[in-house]
């Protein structure tokens, strides 16, 4: 069969051919159009979660600076001019606390007294042994053990990368050259003059506890005595925080002694 092309036949084939090109540029502009789609609809879905891990983010920060809001607020009130050295809660015990500190066969009675067998024989290898600290040592302590506050829990810690009970009083010390106690708090308990009755401690008092974690161990923790029932220490979920004998029953119930180093 023959085909017989007209005049017009050219710009037939013009037209086809112009009508596949553009449908042939038609399709990958779709497919990058919808590309873009894809991308914008991912990057509206990272910016939303951004948004709300920011807002996480805020929360948190939030309740940190609340923590130390009230931190400081509890430091205020406690960190009087020499409070707990003459403080009003040793006032009306002064004149007894003063004869039992002049007889410290008194006060080792008086551990001796609670029938705690392991601390009959902690006692019996040796405790009060001297150090000679002042009071404004003690302050110095204080305030270096202070700097560490929000400091995480890490056992065998002494810095302000991670820092345990013990380790905080051992490195506070250290700083201000004495380099006298030992590493461990079961160990450290066994200098300066014990003092048995939690009226009589004072600001500056290394305090012990019993019982914060399964051990043979009578001593299972330490901290710093400041006064007005608070105390610096390590604690194992908030790290280096000011707890309070008084209020908290946690740590008025496990309570060991606290002692006293003499200027």
């Amino acid at each position: 069969m023959k085909i017989n092309f007209g005049k017009s036949t050219p710009w037939c084939l013009f037209s086809i051919v112009m009508v596949v090109f553009f449908s042939s540029c038609a399709r990958p502009s779709q497919q990058l159009i919808a590309h873009h789609e894809v991308t914008a609809e991912k990057l509206t879905e990272r910016v939303e979660s951004l948004i709300q891990e920011n807002a996480l983010l805020v929360q948190d920060n939030e309740k940190k600076r609340l923590e130390i809001t009230r931190l400081q607020d509890n430091l205020a009130k406690i960190e009087e001019p020499n409070a707990g050295w003459n403080g009003s809660e040793n006032n009306t015990s002064e004149s007894k606390s003063s004869r039992d500190r002049a007889n410290p066969q008194s006060q080792t009675s008086r551990l001796l007294a609670s029938g705690n067998p392991k601390l009959t024989r902690y006692i019996q290898d040796g405790i009060e042994f001297p150090l000679s600290v002042s009071l404004k040592q003690m302050e110095e302590v204080i305030a270096i053990a202070r700097s560490y506050i929000g400091t995480p829990h890490k056992s065998g810690g002494t810095s302000h990368s991670g820092i345990d009970c013990s380790g905080l009083v051992v490195t506070s010390f250290k700083a201000i050259g004495i380099h006298t106690l030992p590493r461990t708090a079961l160990e450290i308990g066994r200098y300066g003059s014990v003092i048995a009755n939690a009226d009589d401690f004072r600001r500056g008092d290394l305090v012990f506890f019993t019982n914060t974690y399964n051990t043979s161990r009578p001593i299972t923790h330490v901290g710093i005595y400041m006064g007005n029932g608070a105390f610096i220490h390590t604690s194992s979920s908030n790290g280096v925080t000011i707890g309070n004998l008084q209020t908290n029953m946690y740590w008025k119930e496990r309570i060991l002694f606290s002692t006293r180093f003499s200027s």
